[in-house]
């Protein structure tokens, strides 16, 4: 069976709506409300005279809130392991 790019497509986009629903869309709507507000107020500080005009906080605002995202969704493992006494290291993956 051969999958074309549109049903590829389809179903990634079905895969990040699963993920996300995994946390609450209103969490997802805040964070994005507030990285919006701070990526606008920082390049209303900075300027965008030097940018495209196509340039948009938009394109900015997805991969920070897909990291958020990622974020909360992974497996948080102590750093400190009662058993042997010691700290354990950051980059554990299950």
């Amino acid at each position: 069976m051969k999958i074309t790019q549109s049903q590829l497509r389809e179903i990634i986009k079905e895969e990040l709506l699963k993920e996300r629903a995994a946390i609450p869309m209103e969490d997802i709507m805040r964070a994005e409300m507030i990285i919006k507000k701070h990526l606008d107020e920082m390049f209303d500080e900075i300027g965008t005279e030097d940018l495209p005009e196509n340039f948009s906080t938009e394109i900015l605002v997805e991969p920070i809130v897909q990291k958020y995202i990622n974020s909360r969704r992974a497996q948080r493992n102590p750093r400190f392991n009662k058993l042997t006494g010691r700290m354990s290291r950051r980059s554990v993956r299950p």
